[in-house]
């Protein structure tokens, strides 16, 4: 995905929280020099995506960026979550429980919940594609050979 979308006219950053605070925070000079910049455009889009939270846990540094980008967008923008994980264990993907009720209190604050329920997505396509399949490779009535009585 593009790190900036342009939604309905508003500004959008969008990617897999993890890998775009890992990218951010690697020990390189030259991500030393883009993350101030990086941060603004977290910081300053009309909506932000945190797409997939929740597969890896936070560690120390990713904590502190996100409570700065979550603090600085507090009432600024929106942020839209999504995420596998119910929202009960989302203090166990920050890690550390001053830091997760921070977070928790920003984000959760003037929330709207949507729970999506039924299968996914991906099994119902995946099942219509094996039997679209199937249904190709399943061979097909012939006619007789000739001189072949019916």
């Amino acid at each position: 995905m593009r790190d900036r979308q342009v939604v309905a006219g508003l500004r959008a950053g969008t990617e897999g929280l993890p890998r775009r605070l890992q990218r951010a925070l690697r020990p390189r000079a030259a991500a030393v020099r883009r993350f101030p910049r990086l941060f603004r455009t977290l910081t300053k889009a009309d909506l932000l995506i945190l797409d997939d939270w929740g597969p890896d846990r936070l560690n120390s540094n990713q904590r502190r960026d996100l409570m700065e980008i979550v603090e600085d967008r507090y009432g600024a923008g929106s942020t839209l979550i999504t995420s596998q994980l119910p929202t009960d264990t989302w203090h166990e993907v920050i890690g550390e429980p001053t830091f997760a009720d921070a977070i928790l209190d920003r984000v959760v604050h003037n929330a709207y919940r949507l729970a999506l329920e039924g299968p996914s997505i991906r099994k119902i396509r995946a099942e219509e594609e094996a039997a679209a399949s199937a249904e190709a490779t399943t061979t097909t009535p012939t006619k007789p050979a000739k001189g072949t009585k019916k």
